[in-house]
């Protein structure tokens, strides 16, 4: 009995020994598993269905635990600031390696396997051998990989992770380390043939897709890079880098529609994503859906109620919607909020003006020039204002404000000195180039800046002439060369030399690359003419827009006769803008219409790429040099051309003549005619030619040309282009502007009835009135200074205006600071003028500028005398002292004077009234017109 208790005690005692090294067998196995730096050179990787697959954890989690960047919803730009932040290099520490022992129990054999296993054949000694792979096999340990690529040790993690993948070649982890390296280095190559690897054991690895259209896009392959996005959200319904990155792309491109279509996904994936409601917003906006565009704003507003983007985008929604003072309200809280939006001032400035607000458009862009002093935009938009507004005579002053906003610095002056060419203040900039090169000692330096400053431009023979001054002063210095290469590149791409810059052995600074782009085009082109087309006897009509101003008047009559001449019926007509006001005005798209007559708006078109014309290599080379918006607007038309085959394009003033006259060179129409409607640009004001000093040039280029015609509507426009271009007048054609009476000066009693009974005008009230657009060339300041002179003396006179634009409201406040304002009437535009004309007793217009003025014939044709400043063919509309009066003094007192003398004349009043209906629908009736225009037409093929 004792000796089985005995028994019992050791059985129970080993069982209890067995237990015990059973818990410290556990508690061994335990420790080594949770130990995360332990590292066996047998550790396989995880495999799934024979592949090999990292864990969510295997790819995000960094060795020191940190998450590894998961780039899925950033942008390229993103990615790269990501990987712009990397830690710092830490000098390594030297640790015993775990690997050593494994490798040290190892025969030779083995270690010469796992070697070559490696990719590694040596001739190294056994014992060298043995550290060399001691070695690889510390460094192609995932932690070490991960931590070479946080150390930025690209090279070493190149040679590991090779390593790593000839022993695990299905392996993610490793595979994707090397692609993030590769971007990061910009080895977009190795990127994109790392990702190949990936996508051969695992094809729909999705960052894979990822990272090779990142590279391709990287490289600006833009095409590739967006295939390869689309089929990375074909295969990822929730992907939303790839959508982003796809609505980019189509939003680079210009192609809207399709960029909206991502944009809705992205808003489904990620409704409360303030970026995407931001571009939502924009693109309906190009694509003019100015409804749905405020409604994505408000969404906006509704997540983030003092969203900049959202408040500018109802802003400048509203505006273009036509309500441009619910537009203002926006546009006043984010600038409250961010003053220093530089978006917000240009939209506040462009309502401003809309409303006729100049004095609060010019503070908004005053503020901005002394924020921003050297910003050439904030000064160009400034001087373009007051120069419109209050006319030429302050140019030369903005240019000095320059110069004292700078602080006299030599930026300034530079600054100054471009502009006065931009504007065509010439003496003014000369005067700036000496007192910069007094000043400022330097002169290699002061011409080298301006030489690149004016390349950057169309003045390359100003860019020319500073580039030979600079070389003048020092022409070993290598800064020479990078502007003197600009400049040779650019010759080289339209075939010319050096000799276009000289003039009988002088530079002649007024060279344009606009000139010489047109001039080769031209060349290029002179022998692609359609002579089948002739036969077509179709007529291209070319106009800018349909506002209803006197030019527009004309193409609409010339349509009018066109569609009744059964030789030349089939008519189209090709408009830039129908109407350029956004809706504030009235245009003749009705009238052509009704006329039968189709309308292409090809400006609509210009944010399309798909409607450019592919033209031949060398043609798309020099159009290519042209400002994207010029040619673009030659292509569209060129293609438009080639579709319609029209025996003769008929364009109208001066830019349309040009483009349109290019386009037909390139699409091969047999007859080009342009209409000038006044004198050369530069006798008008600075702001006709403003960016126009290409025209001169290029009119004679095409002139050059036997299929080119350019006629005019006055003997002194002939006169005037005539001694611009240094041609005989008798090359030009003359065709005076035709009215049809009977459509165009129907009196309706009741259409002014309203605006009557508001004005209260007394009985005996003696009526002068005028018809024109308030601008600064009409000089409607000098038409009120007349009015008040006449008033103070003849009390029951009354002045009315009759037009709109952009002084009419600073008119109205200038008029009512005189105390005038009960005699004097601006009673803005009207769609019936002929009533207006019917009410008036005299007619007066002050000009400083014009064409052929048709409402001195129109008034005329109502029975009205008339007085005139000498504007352009003013003077050929009536004759002289028995239908009206010129005056060539243009004082209010020289006016006033010869006004008062007719007033007083009643027997002078009857019979000019008489006479001036008789002469005038004579002379400029729309038969007429019409039969002269088909002469020319016929002439021209």
């Amino acid at each position: 009995m004792e000796e089985l208790f005995i028994k019992e005690i050791l059985l129970f005692i080993l069982y209890l020994v067995a237990i015990s090294y059973s818990i410290g067998l556990t508690m061994i196995w335990l420790i080594v598993i949770m130990d995360k730096e332990r590292k066996s050179i047998h550790h396989k990787p995880k495999r799934i269905n024979g592949r090999v697959k990292p864990s969510i954890d295997d790819i995000n989690k960094g060795v020191d635990g940190s998450t590894f960047i998961n780039l899925q919803g950033q942008d390229v730009d993103e990615v790269d600031e990501v990987f712009s932040i990397s830690k710092p290099k830490v000098k390594r520490k030297v640790s015993i390696s775990k690997n050593q022992e494994n490798v040290s129990n190892m025969s030779a054999y083995e270690i010469n396997q796992y070697l070559k296993n490696f990719g590694i054949i040596s001739e190294l000694t056994d014992e060298q051998k043995g550290t060399l792979l001691v070695e690889y096999l510390d460094g192609t340990e995932i932690g070490n990989l991960r931590k070479l690529y946080s150390d930025g040790e690209f090279e070493l993690l190149r040679k590991y992770g090779k390593a790593r993948i000839n022993i695990h070649p299905n392996e993610i982890v490793p595979h994707i380390i090397l692609v993030r390296s590769y971007f990061k280095m910009k080895k977009y190559e190795d990127c994109i043939n790392q990702c190949d690897l990936i996508l051969s054991f695992e094809p729909n690895y999705l960052d894979a897709f990822r990272f090779i259209a990142r590279s391709h896009r990287a490289m600006g392959m833009d095409e590739k890079a967006a295939m390869v996005f689309k089929k990375l959200a074909e295969l990822a319904w929730d992907d939303i880098d790839s959508r982003f990155s796809l609505m980019r792309h189509y939003w680079n491109k210009r192609e809207y529609i399709i960029a909206q279509s991502y944009i809705e996904e992205l808003l489904q994936l990620a409704p409360d994503d303030i970026r995407y409601h931001v571009y939502s917003g924009r693109i309906l906006q190009r694509l003019q859906q100015f409804e749905k565009a405020i409604d994505r704003w408000n969404s906006l507003l509704a997540l983030d109620p003092d969203n900049i983007d959202a408040l500018l985008g109802l802003g400048q929604s509203y505006y273009a919607f036509e309500n441009p003072n619910r537009g203002l309200k926006f546009l006043l809280i984010a600038n409250e909020i961010d003053r220093g939006d530089s978006r917000i001032v240009k939209a506040m400035t462009q309502i401003y003006i809309s409303l006729g607000l100049m004095d609060k458009a010019l503070n908004c862009l005053e503020e901005q020039c002394i924020n921003y002093p050297l910003d050439i935009g904030y000064w160009t938009k400034r001087i373009s204002l007051v120069l419109r507004t209050y006319g030429d005579s302050l140019g030369n002053s903005l240019l000095d404000e320059v110069i004292q906003t700078n602080s006299d610095s030599l930026e300034g002056y530079y600054l100054a000195i471009i502009l006065a060419n931009d504007f065509s203040l010439n003496e003014k900039g000369e005067e700036f180039l000496s007192i910069t090169l007094s000043k400022f000692q330097n002169h290699f330096d002061i011409h080298l800046e301006l030489s690149k400053r004016f390349i950057k431009s169309d003045f390359i023979g100003k860019a020319f002439l500073h580039l030979k001054e600079a070389q003048k002063k020092s022409s070993q210095d290598n800064r020479v060369q990078p502007v003197k290469q600009q400049i040779d590149d650019f010759l080289d791409e339209i075939e010319m030399t050096k000799d276009i810059f000289y003039n009988e052995g002088e530079i002649n600074s007024k060279v344009l690359k606009t000139d010489l782009i047109f001039s080769k085009i031209i060349g290029k082109c002179q022998s692609n003419v359609n002579l089948d087309w002739k036969f077509e006897r179709k007529v291209a009509m070319v106009s800018s827009t349909l506002g209803r101003g006197g030019s527009e008047r004309q193409v609409v009559a010339c349509l009018s006769g066109l569609s009744l001449a059964k030789e030349w019926a089939d008519v189209k007509l090709f408009c830039n803008i129908i109407d350029n006001s956004k809706g504030k005005y009235r245009t003749f798209e009705k009238e052509v219409l009704d006329l039968g007559i189709s309308i292409l708006e090809y400006g609509r078109q210009m944010e399309q790429n798909s409607t450019e014309i592919k033209l031949n290599t060398e043609i798309d080379k020099l159009l290519d040099l042209l400002p994207q918006k010029l040619s673009k607007s030659i292509r569209i038309l060129a293609n438009e051309f080639s579709l319609y085959k029209p025996s003769i394009v008929h364009s109208w003033q001066d830019g349309m003549n040009i483009i349109a006259a290019i386009a037909a060179f390139i699409s091969g129409v047999p007859s080009i005619i342009m209409f000038a409607r006044s004198l050369r640009p530069d006798q008008k004001t600075i702001m006709h030619t403003y960016n126009k000093k290409y025209y001169k040039g290029s009119y004679k280029s095409i002139l050059e040309s036997p299929r080119a015609l350019l006629v005019h509507n006055s003997k002194a426009g002939v006169n005037s282009y005539a001694n611009w271009l240094g041609m005989k007048g008798a090359e030009f054609k003359v065709i005076y502007n035709g009215i049809d009476f009977e459509k165009v000066l129907k009196v309706e009693p009741n259409g002014i009835q309203d605006i009557l009974t508001e004005l209260n005008l007394p009985l005996n009230a003696f009526i002068i009135g005028s018809v024109f657009r308030i601008v600064d060339e009409k000089r409607p300041r000098l038409w009120v200074e007349t009015a008040i002179q006449i008033i103070k003396e003849k009390k029951n006179v009354h002045f009315i205006l009759v037009g709109g634009g952009a002084l009419l409201e600073t008119l109205r406040k200038e008029i009512e600071d005189t105390g005038f304002s009960e005699n004097i009437h601006l009673v803005g535009q009207s769609k019936v003028v002929a009533s207006w004309l019917d009410l008036f007793d005299l007619f007066l217009l002050t000009s400083r500028v014009e064409g052929l003025p048709n409402v001195l014939i129109e008034a005329q044709m109502m029975g009205l005398p008339v007085i005139s400043t000498d504007a352009g063919g003013a003077n050929e509309t009536f004759i002289e002292g028995e239908t009206g009066y010129l005056c060539m003094d243009t004082t209010p007192s020289s006016l006033s004077e010869i006004i008062t003398s007719v007033m007083n004349d009643e027997l002078w009043m009857m019979n000019a009234s008489f006479k001036a209906k008789e002469v005038s629908k004579k002379k400029f009736g729309q038969k007429e017109m019409i039969d002269t225009l088909l002469n020319i037409y016929e002439g021209s093929i």
